[in-house]
Order: structure tokens, then sequence, then C-alpha cells
């Protein structure tokens, strides 16, 4: 382990991918500019995890346009400018550059998985022909350009694009952005070249990546968010069931390129793939951001999560972008396309190649290239809030098209009912004519400076650290009449050991313990308990006597001392306070941290202490920051995770609109008990709708409820608020095999919400230990989170998804948590319409779902021990049936 002052290298999450890292990068070549210093680096140290690949082809001119056509905007600029801004900013030296030298072309074989040979034969005579014969022969398709070398070089791209996915698929490359043109997703089967696209180079490519069997890639989600419909993909993949084709496009009933029927919701794939295509087809311009994310949320990302695919491709067309694109009359955020980058990484193990499609104003194209590329190399994307009112029509759109799919999905349970009267699209028609929507003038070709600037050697250096809270001196703090107490010292030197094991701890800096503050303690707990709590620590001589006095004033249950207390507690607030304040001040130079910290916090209420709980370290932390930084910080978010409602950390901040406190926890009969976890708990004065409970009524919850719960619900509200800092109350005890929680999260689903997560405040996420009392649970829940901190991919979800549904009581809790929230932000807004039967936390006669009996024992105690030592019972019977 090191602290502040040392720095070493460490060893990348172990993947299948891992063995095939070495002989493949050693193919892999860059521009002669960069060869020496490349292999120089690599050579020191052969343990680097796999580069962020970068396809681009220098001769993009080849590909020309014979004629003088001011609106044929499909130009060498587009792509040029672009790898100029990657070079400019830095951000190409940490890219492993496509080999140019050998750049082979793609064979016939490889072209006939998706075009007709009809096809292939014609334009393969077009490298003989003359000026004349070209011109006539781009007459036969729509808005395209052809030139001697234009086959060619699609071939070179597409060859490009399948070597491209198989490294990636095998490992040699973590992920991979294609810089290149022509754009392909509008080239056809059998038409062939449509829409400045000769060759469709990545339906090519992932024909053959799922061809290729050695490459473990059976099931390929594409994403397609180009302002323009990929008719030429969609009808490619139509009949298959093993890609996933989503496009988000602009429709207008049918009256923009490609001005096609089959472009509109209601084509949804037919035979095995019927449900496998998706169309989010907008009926009006001028969408931005709030539009873009509300649909990303709300159907790609839970698509993506059933889909469970292996590979993730992205078209990325920017001229949806804002800024003047001469075709999109969009307004969405380069910002916009990383965070859509960011979520979708989680998915495939990390698999993904992101491909230039559209975009025609170059400055922007570069923007918008440069934010997602550093979201691939591992960078959390920039700043992003929606604080607009999503159009009204997009919402619609929202609903139309869950409305035609959700019979297909189970991970549509919560939007909308869907009626007849309510589609907006036009029936399939026909419309005659092909013409690219385009505008008089095309915007000059300037730089704006970077918005998405950092220091990239620190941001993306090897040696590359979190923050890490540890110290022995939390271990003296235990339960000396009965050492088999669930809260005991051994949760942190599991955790601690397992990082060290894993070689997680080289990678990390460790902040070393201290005491914390009575002035800091004293913004959240009041005078007389600080004081009450140090007196019966600090005397020469601890007794019984003295705790039990105190305890009758300043506790409330489930609460054991020691002489070592006190200082345990002081600890493991003091140090989470310290790694919070060196993250917000980048003093040094990390922007996430793990704090493996015990006594836990969330219970601890201002004036008493409360279920294992001395002082709530999260709150205090957060207040801290607050009134320190407030001219860095001023939201914080606080996520609490633990199986038991954070009743504490809730009371402190209930009135406060600077801190949201968002809780996932099992309610009823559970400890803290009570109606402060009801979902209808919002929060009071200006703090109102800025507490958010998300109860577990009856049964297991699983990675299913957790992130439907994220994409459905969190991650709306997260957009809206925008907080400055993210601290997790990191409970482990929902985890599998937890004696008390009794639910079903796995340690991979955690890993998956840390990435989430990692979307805001700049990746500045800090995981506070609150409680998890399997040891083996909870080691493998903290080594999941931190490689997930470390931007390693994640791990693949263990649960399976496809046709996964909610449990009632579950789908209820977050139905509720959404009726009760929706008045609040905006992003909730076309959500479900829930009854008032729907908000009742009663079992309905619809409802399938088995009360636990316990009519045979009395109902859970109150107190803390004796309450886990009846759900320990309770679960253990359950498991053996």
């Amino acid at each position: 382990m090191h602290d502040e002052s040392n720095t070493s290298k460490g060893t990348s999450r172990s993947t299948p991918k891992s063995k095939a890292k070495s002989k493949s990068n050693e193919n892999q070549t860059l521009p002669k500019s960069e060869k020496k210093s490349e292999s120089k680096k690599e050579a020191q140290d052969p343990r680097a995890p796999p580069k962020t690949g970068l396809v681009y082809l220098p001769g993009v001119e080849e590909h020309r346009i014979l004629t003088d056509d001011n609106e044929y905007y499909e130009r060498c600029e587009r792509v040029t400018l672009a790898y100029e801004r990657l070079k400019e900013t830095g951000v190409l030296e940490y890219l492993q550059v496509s080999d140019t030298i050998n750049a082979r072309k793609s064979t016939k074989h490889e072209m006939l998985t998706c075009h007709d040979e009809n096809y292939i034969t014609a334009m393969e005579s077009s490298k003989n022909m003359s000026k004349e014969e070209l011109v006539d022969l781009t007459e036969k398709f729509e808005c395209v350009s052809l030139c001697e070398s234009s086959f060619d070089y699609a071939k070179t791209v597409a060859a490009q694009l399948i070597d491209c996915c198989n490294k990636v698929a095998m490992g040699s490359l973590r992920n991979a952005f294609a810089l290149v043109r022509p754009p392909s997703h509008h080239s056809e089967q059998q038409m062939g070249a449509s829409g400045y696209c000769i060759l469709n180079t990545v339906a090519i490519a992932v024909m053959n990546l799922i061809d290729n069997r050695k490459n473990g890639v059976g099931k390929v989600l594409i994403f397609d968010w180009d302002v323009h419909h990929g008719q030429g993909t969609q009808q490619i993949f139509y009949e298959r069931d093993d890609v996933l084709y989503i496009s988000m496009h602009s429709f207008q009933r049918a009256t923009f390129f490609p001005y096609l029927p089959e472009s509109d919701i209601f084509h949804i794939g037919t035979d095995k793939g019927k449900g496998f295509n998706v169309n989010i087809a907008w009926d009006e311009t001028g969408l931005g951001d709030e539009e873009y994310m509300a649909a990303f949320l709300q159907i790609v990302l839970p698509l993506a999560y059933s889909f469970e695919p292996d590979f993730v491709v992205i078209l990325a067309g920017f001229d949806s972008a804002d800024g003047g694109d001469p075709e999109g009359d969009m307004k969405v955020s380069p910002a916009c396309y990383a965070h859509m980058t960011h979520h979708l990484k989680a998915v495939a193990n990390g698999n993904m190649l992101v491909t230039l499609e559209g975009g025609y104003n170059p400055p922007v194209v570069a923007n918008c290239v440069e934010a997602v590329v550093k979201v691939l190399l591992g960078l959390p994307p920039p700043n992003l809030q929606l604080t607009g009112d999503i159009n009204s029509s997009a919402v619609q759109t929202i609903l139309d098209v869950i409305g035609v799919i959700g019979d297909y999905w189970t991970c549509f349970q919560f939007q909308e009912e869907q009626s007849e009267e309510a589609i907006s699209h036009t029936d399939p028609c026909s419309i005659e004519g092909y013409r690219l929507s385009v505008k008089e003038e095309l915007p000059s070709y300037k730089f704006s400076k970077s918005k998405f600037s950092c220091d990239l050697k620190d941001e993306l250096a090897d040696d590359r650290k979190i923050g890490y809270c540890f110290d022995a001196k939390m271990l003296r703090h235990k339960y000396e009449e009965d050492p088999s107490h669930p809260e005991k010292p051994e949760r942190i030197a599991s955790i601690n050991t397992r990082l060290s094991t894993s070689r997680l701890l080289d990678r990390c800096l460790l902040i070393r313990g201290e005491n914390c503050e009575f002035e800091t303690l004293n913004l959240v707990h009041n005078e007389d308990y600080l004081k009450a709590f140090e007196e019966l620590h600090c005397v020469d001589e601890y007794s019984k006597e003295s705790e039990k006095l105190y305890l009758q004033n300043h506790c409330l249950g489930s609460i054991y001392h020691n002489k070592y207390s006190y200082g345990s507690a002081q600890v493991s607030a003091g140090s989470l306070v310290r790694l919070t304040s060196m993250i917000v001040t980048d003093s040094g130079t990390i922007s996430a941290g793990f704090a493996n910290i015990r006594p836990p916090g969330h219970h601890a209420e201002v004036n008493k202490e409360y279920g294992f709980c001395f002082y709530n370290n999260a709150a205090v932390a957060a207040q801290h920051i607050l009134t320190n930084y407030n001219s860095k910080v001023q939201r914080v978010l606080i996520l609490d995770w633990d199986v038991h409602h954070g009743n504490g950390t809730q009371h402190q901040f209930e009135n406060n609109p600077n801190v949201l406190y968002i809780s996932l926890h099992r309610h009823g009969w559970f400890f803290p008990g009570g109606y402060d976890g009801n979902s209808d708990r919002v929060g009071t004065g200006k703090g109102e709708g800025f507490n958010v409970n998300v109860p577990w009524l009856v049964g297991e919850a699983t990675d299913v409820e957790y992130i439907a719960a994220f994409t459905n619900l969190i991650l709306p509200i997260l957009y809206e608020f925008n907080p400055h800092l993210v601290l997790v109350s990191s409970g482990f005890d929902s985890a599998y095999g937890d004696p008390l929680g009794g639910q079903l999260v796995s340690a991979e689903c955690y890993a998956h919400m840390t990435h989430m997560l990692m979307a805001f405040a700049s990746g500045r996420v800090i995981l506070a230990l609150e409680g998890g009392y399997n040891l083996q649970s909870i080691a493998d829940c903290s080594e999941q989170c931190v490689r997930t901190l470390l931007r390693e991919p994640c791990p693949k979800l263990p649960t399976k998804f496809r046709n996964a549904s909610l449990k009632p009581y579950h789908r209820t809790g977050i139905l509720e948590t959404i009726w009760h929230h929706r008045k609040y932000w905006k992003q909730l807004r076309f959500l479900k319409s829930v009854d008032e039967s729907v908000t009742k936390p009663l079992q309905t006669e619809d409802d399938e779902v088995e009360v636990p009996s316990i009519d045979k024992r009395s109902v859970p105690p109150k107190d803390t021990r004796e309450s886990m030592l009846f759900w320990r019972e309770y679960w253990t019977e359950e498991c053996k049936k």
C-alpha cells in the first residue's frame, strides 16, 4: 500500500481478453512521428492495459467529388479537422492508431455478407471508368459521389473496421473510434449506394464479427444517433435477433431524408427479428439534450441491459449537433453524445466501436469527436445539466415507441399506457422523390476553443490513482461480549486484504486516518452529544456503569461500546472528511475514492447514536464541503444503497435543497422501521423534492430492480440536479449472501451503479462503507467498485435480463417514488400515471406475491441486534426451502 507521497503501477481487471493482448499490440503501429515514443512506452510497461484504438486513413481525400456541388457536404475536412483537434489537444498520443502502411481491402466474401453480388461487380468496375462514365454511374444513385478510387477506399475502410472490431473483441484494444469517411448506414443490400454512403462498412464489420466465432461475440447492439435514419443498416439486420438496431433520427412524417415509411416507429423487425429493430423517429426539429437523454434513459439504456450484447457499435452521426449543421437542425451538445457513450460503455464488458457517420460542420464534428474519444479513454464526460422542459412531441414519440415494442421487452413497466389514439406517427406511406435537407451556406471552418480541456497527463497516466481510506485504529472497536456480532472489525480487514491480494492497493493513494475536528462534527451533531460521547471515553477508567448511564441519554439502541469506540469513530469520520477535501481541492491529484471505514454512519442522528453508528460520516463530509468549499461545490448527491434506510442522513438534509439524498432500501418490518423510509417522504420546506426514497417491500430485490431504479428514476433526477460531488453511503448488505439484508444484488451490479454515478460531478465519486456483513460478499463488492473507480470496464452482469420481470412489489416501490417526485423533476413527467391503489404499499389481488409468513413468530423486535438475529434465522430457513 502507498501513501500520498508514493506512486506505483498496477494491474488491470483480468478478462479473457488479456491473453491476446501482448501479441496483438505488437502488430499495432502509429504514424511515423509517434512510433518511436510509443514503442519505448510499451517496452517500459508490458503490463499496460489495452489502449483505445483509432481507425484513421490519411488518404481521406482519395474519395473526392468530381463535380462542383456546393451542397454536397460529405467532404474530407470533416475528418481531417477532427484528427487535427485530437492532435492539438494531446489526445492522439494516448490512442493506438491503425496500421495504414499494411492496410488491406475487404474481400468479396466479406462484402457479400451485406451487399448483392451484382452491385459489388458494378462498383468494382468503377475504378477503370472515365470521369464521364463515373458521373453517369453516380446519377443512378441518390446523393452519392464517386471517383475512380472511391470504391477501393471504401473497401479499405470496411477491412479496417472488421479488423478493429476483432481486436477489441479479442482484447488487444480496449475500445475504438473510427474517424473515417464515407459514412455507411444508408448503403442498402440490394440498391447499394445512397446518401453519401457507398458500402455499409459497419454492417460488414458487424456481420463478420458475429460470424467469427472465435472472438466470443454472439450479439451486437447497434445504436445509431445520426439525424438521418440508417435504412441500409436496418434492412440488413431486419430479420435477425442477434443484432439489436436502435436508431434515433428525424422523421418529420417521412418528409426528411431518406423519406421512407420504414423509418417510422412501426417497423420493428420481422420473423425472429421482431422487436429487435427500434426507431425513435422524431417529428419535430430543434430537439436537444433534454429530448435525446430522455429517449436514451427510457428506451436505449433499458434495452441495452435487457439485450445483454457482447459488443456495442455506435453510429456516431454528429449532424444532430448544436452549432449549425447544414442538415440536422437539432441542438444536441457534445456533452450529450459523451454521456450516452459513457453509459453504453458499461454493457458488453466495455467492447465498443464508435464510428463516424454524418456531421457536416467540421468544427462542430471536431468538438463532438473530442468529447466522445475522451470518454472512450476513460475520462468522465463533460458536465451536462438538463433544465429545460421536454418537447411535448418528443414525449409522445417516446411513449409511442415503448407502446409499439413494449410487448417484446420486459424492461418497459413504468411508462404511460399506450392507446391507439395516442399514436402521433403516420401510418406506413409512400413518398416520392429524394432530396437531402440543406441550408444555403456552409458554416466556416473555424476551431472554437475546446470546452473539454483537462490535464491529460494526470488524468490518463498509467499510474493514475484513486484515494483509499483505511486505518488499523478502526479495527479496535468491537463487541467484546460477542465476537460474532455482525458489525465486527473483520469487515474492513477482509476488504483491505482483498484489495491487497488483487494488487488494487498498488493503484490507490492511501489517505491516512486522522481524528475529525470537533467543529467539523458540530456541523451535523449537537454539542451536548459530542461532549458526552467524548467524556465517556476520555477518562482514566472506562467503566460499564458510565457507559450504561450514557446510553440512557444518547442512544436509540443497537449500539455497543468498548474503550476504543470513540477513537475508531473519530478516525472513521475524519478519514472520509480528509478524502473528500482532497478530491474537491485537487490537492492529491485524485478524482475519486473509496473509504474503507467503520463504524458506519448513516443511522446516527443529530443528538444520538443509532444502528451501529456514532457519527454520520457521509453527512459530516457533505456539510464540511458545502461550508468550506462552497465556491467549488454547491450541490452534493448522497446516494445510499445500504439495505437499511439512512434515517440520520435524511433528517439532516430533508430541508436542504443543496443536498439530494436518494436511498434504496428494504422497508416495512425492517430496521430502522417507522415511516421515514416511505416513498412519500420527499423533504420539507426548501428541501421538498430533494429527498428520494425507493422502498423495497416484499421479497428479494435483484440486479433487475436496482438497474431499473437507476435508469427510470435515479439517472433522470441526477441529470436535472447536476451534482458537483457524489457521496455514496455504500452499504453492501443488499448483496447476495448477506445474513441481514436478504437481497440478491450481485457484486457486478454495484460496479455498474458506480459507473453510472461517474457520469456526474466530473467523476468526483466517493464510496464510503456503511453496512455489509458477509465477509466474502463485501470483499467482492468492494473489489468491483474499486476497479470501476479506476476506470476498468464494467464486468457483465450475471443476472439474465432478457426475460426478467420486476417483482410486482418492487415495481410498485419504484412507481410510488416516481409518482411522488414527478412534479419536482421534469425528466419524470412523461412516466406512467399511477392511480391511488398503486401508491399504497399494500398487496392487491393482481399481485402474485407471497408475503413472508411469520405466524409462528413474534413481530421482529426493534432492537437492531435482536432484529438481525431474527432475520438471519428467517432467511436461513427460507433458503433451505
